[in-house]
């Protein structure tokens, strides 16, 4: 994200090629840039008329970047994890080695729902969180 000046404006971002904002009718438009706990932003929509604006837009943290964005690629030795091979964000290489990891778990945990449309999951179940962390 790139702030105007001060922190009572409108927030703009760079999508690489050039500023884009937040469209009057999303529900967002009123953010400033003092509001922002997060610099990322997802949409769902871009369009440009007079200007390039991002409709039905959220703001989203790091973590839910690495747990649920593209693939991860850790850079160990700089402590950096990249999402989808442009997204930088700072992370201890452990932390990163443990996302990638807690990654497989709801993707395993809708897999065995899908294969056990009847199992009950609301209790812990010491195998299953066995079986999903090793896969």
């Amino acid at each position: 994200m790139q702030e105007s000046p001060g922190l009572d404006t409108a927030p703009e971002w760079n999508d690489g090629r050039q500023m884009v904002s937040i469209h009057t009718s999303s529900v967002n438009h009123k953010l400033r840039a003092a509001d922002l706990h997060f610099p990322q932003l997802v949409y769902l929509e871009k369009v440009k008329t007079q200007h390039v604006v991002l409709r039905e837009c959220t703001v989203v943290s790091p973590l839910a970047l690495l747990l649920f964005g593209g693939s991860l690629s850790v850079a160990h030795t700089d402590g950096l994890v990249a999402i989808d091979g442009w997204l930088s964000v700072a992370v201890p290489a452990p932390i990163a080695v443990m996302m990638k990891a807690l990654r497989r778990v709801p993707g395993g945990l809708m897999e065995e729902k899908i294969a056990r449309p009847g199992a009950d999951f609301s209790e812990f179940d010491s195998e299953l969180w066995v079986r999903l962390w090793d896969c």
